[in-house]
């Protein structure tokens, strides 16, 4: 009974932080507007991180390819948006809500427009795949067996140490460093 006790607020918090994780729908009823807030956060978190390039030079031809990518897949013409991070890395990567951000260092590395499509087209496939979800599925359920066993040994401080050690390197194969 004891042991019950205890693990009601830690199965509770399981419970709790699972929920938490579930992927956000995209479609219904202000979804447009709660997009643009969303969009407009992280546009200032990144700001902080990154100078974006505003540049009509560097930013049409990135729009026009991937508007051709977006057109030849049916969608509609707004549903992903481009931006160029001004950084000598050759990257790219994408949100959730089909933000494409790709970093100068790696437009400076293309030859040809084709290049470019094939960058962008990678990133359209994350958004339509819908990798940022099924990830945080994944997360959540690589988490049960910790939580389980924090609940089991009635929320002692060595599980629950263990649980906040091992989790990070569960998902190890998801970083690039």
């Amino acid at each position: 009974s004891e042991v019950r006790v205890a693990g009601f607020p830690a199965a509770f918090a399981a419970v709790l932080i699972i929920s938490g994780c579930a992927p956000v729908p995209v479609s219904g009823t202000g979804r447009g507007q709660e997009r643009i807030i969303e969009r407009g956060r992280m546009i200032r978190a990144f700001s902080g991180e990154f100078r974006f390039i505003w540049d009509p030079e560097v930013i049409a031809p990135v729009n026009r390819v991937g508007l051709t990518l977006s057109r030849a897949l049916g969608a509609p013409d707004n549903s992903f948006h481009y931006y160029v991070l001004d950084s000598p890395m050759v990257n790219a990567f994408t949100s959730p809500l089909g933000d494409i951000f790709i970093f100068s260092g790696m437009l400076v590395k293309m030859r040809n427009s084709s290049e470019l499509a094939g960058v962008l087209a990678h990133e359209i496939a994350h958004v339509r795949a819908d990798h940022f979800a099924k990830q945080q599925r994944k997360a959540a359920l690589s988490n049960i067996p910790g939580l389980m066993a924090a609940i089991l040994s009635g929320g002692g401080p060595r599980a629950i140490a263990s649980v906040i050690a091992v989790a990070p390197s569960l998902h190890l194969h998801w970083s690039r460093e």
